[in-house]
């Protein structure tokens, strides 16, 4: 039975790989973003504004009438791997998705700066590094200070860029959230594909997300 959740998240779902953090070399690779929500200082930043892949983005985002708070800089290499074993899923559809693929890495070559528009049915903010860093202290994120600032949100959502196709029909992204409290993270990474102009899901029995929990 389908809940409210899976009904408005129907149109987008990613492909899963792993499970407990503890254990698989695959989120072992991803940890870091969810470890650390400070991102890394990085020489070159861009511009990142293609309407669609903020229309993705909403699409791994809880609906919950909630602030999501999410990182300027997307996540690079440093933070994710595993798109390739994520890939592999997809060939059972029969759909190939290695120009996606690669169209991912090459973008995740280095971070990129979020400055697109948001669906408006999302209540987002964009939170710099800058104002980040200064949650951090002593090596610790202090999500206490951070929820008497944001105290309607989950924690902070961080993406990677949206890897696509060249004629964009097929796409894949990663996405992490870092939370503190009872709730300490989760990522993975969602792959969809353009029908009737439309996007949707990609699902499998027993196999839902490259997904990794801390």
């Amino acid at each position: 039975m389908k809940t409210a959740a899976n009904l408005q998240l129907s149109l987008a779902t990613a492909i899963f790989c792993s499970a407990a953090l503890v254990t698989s070399p695959l989120s072992l690779r991803s940890s870091r973003s969810l470890q650390n929500p400070t991102p890394q200082a990085s020489k070159t930043i861009t511009l990142y504004d293609d309407p669609d892949a903020y229309q993705l983005y909403a699409f791994a985002m809880p609906p919950a009438n909630k602030m999501f708070v999410v990182a300027e800089t997307t996540l690079g290499h440093d933070s994710v791997s595993g798109a390739d074993e994520c890939i592999q899923k997809t060939r059972e559809f029969g759909i190939p998705f290695e120009s996606a693929l690669t169209n991912f890495k090459q973008l995740s070559d280095s971070p990129k700066r979020l400055a697109g528009k948001w669906p408006a049915d999302k209540q987002v903010e964009v939170i710099s590094d800058t104002n980040l860093a200064q949650y951090q202290k002593r090596g610790r994120f202090n999500w206490d200070a951070f929820y008497k600032r944001y105290p309607n949100s989950i924690g902070i959502f961080r993406f990677s860029a949206v890897g696509f196709n060249e004629d964009k029909t097929k796409a894949m992204f990663y996405r992490s959230i870092s939370g503190g409290g009872g709730f300490m993270g989760d990522g993975g990474f969602y792959v969809f594909q353009k029908v009737a102009n439309e996007w949707h899901q990609l699902s499998s029995s027993g196999a839902n997300y490259c997904f990794e929990i801390h």
